[in-house]
């Protein structure tokens, strides 16, 4: 090999190194906002919330119109579905209600502040 098996530079060439650059590219920042990022904190808890709501719905009809075991008594059957839906529908809706009462209150407040 020529550059003496290093795989690199060969002996007696320089290895030319570039120079930093002394200018620094600034970014435009803008200070954080708390109140705005505790709004949209807010704001998608409410939305993931109607959305568990509405998906409890349609699971809700869906088990009880399509995924009935039609074998047996559609009286059993319907009441299997309406307890698993008092079960898991109950919570959910008071959470909704929950998180979208705080949240409008909190915009009322902020309004009023104003």
């Amino acid at each position: 090999m020529s550059n003496g098996g290093t795989g690199g530079a060969g002996a007696g060439q320089a290895i030319q190194l570039g120079q930093p650059s002394t200018t620094l590219t600034t970014i435009a920042s803008q200070s954080y906002n708390s109140v705005q990022a505790q709004d949209s904190a807010r704001k998608n808890i409410a939305y993931a919330l109607l959305g568990m709501t509405a998906g409890i719905v349609v699971a809700g009809f869906f088990l009880a119109f399509f995924a009935i075991d039609r074998r047996g008594p559609i009286e059993d059957n319907l009441n299997t579905v309406l307890s698993l839906l008092n079960v898991v529908f109950g919570p959910v809706v008071a959470l909704l209600g929950s998180a979208t009462g705080f949240y409008f209150g909190a915009n009322a407040a902020a309004r009023t502040d104003r």
